[in-house]
């Protein structure tokens, strides 16, 4: 969603996050628990006005081209042979 909307993110690394978030090209990711990281990737952001629309605008992209209703479908219908 945040992607969706060309929001930076920064997120901790669990789950399936790294499968979307490649960190520093998309997004930035920390190790779960390790506060003091997280807390500086985010003022890095916010004070990094290039960084965060460089981070934005890739994750908007990989969004768009990976996650979008028009991505999934196109993918569906390349499965069924259309």
């Amino acid at each position: 969603e945040y992607g969706f909307y060309r929001k930076p993110v920064v997120s901790t690394k669990v789950g399936e996050i790294g499968t979307v978030v490649v960190n520093n090209e998309n997004g930035i990711l920390v190790d779960s628990g390790a506060s003091a990281e997280f807390y500086s990737a985010l003022v890095n952001i916010i004070d990094d006005t290039k960084k965060r629309k460089f981070l934005a605008d890739n994750l908007y992209q990989d969004i768009v081209s990976n996650y979008s209703e028009n991505a999934i479908t196109s993918l569906y219908l390349g499965w069924l042979g259309y």
